[in-house]
């Protein structure tokens, strides 16, 4: 299975661009705290679906998901902490 052409891929990947142009907004007293933590767990979605895929079988793949789950509850929780 090629991740790439997974639906729930290619809206982490949008979710990922719309999160980096938003936190450029984000002051610049924040850019190493709030903003680094932010992009970190955006990305971490991703790149646990890409890995997911990777590993062969169908239960490790939903473990992967499970963190872009956790991964994407942690960036709703650094947007809320900011707006």
């Amino acid at each position: 299975m090629d991740f790439r052409n997974l639906r729930v891929y290619k809206i982490a990947i949008n979710f990922t661009k719309e999160i980096y142009e938003l936190s450029k907004e984000i002051p610049e007293y924040e850019q190493f705290g709030l903003v680094s933590q932010l992009r970190r767990a955006v990305v971490s979605i991703v790149l646990n679906i890409a890995e997911g895929c990777g590993c062969g079988s169908d239960i490790e793949f939903s473990r992967f998901l499970k963190f872009s789950i956790k991964s994407l509850l942690r960036s709703r929780c650094y947007i809320r902490a900011h707006g």
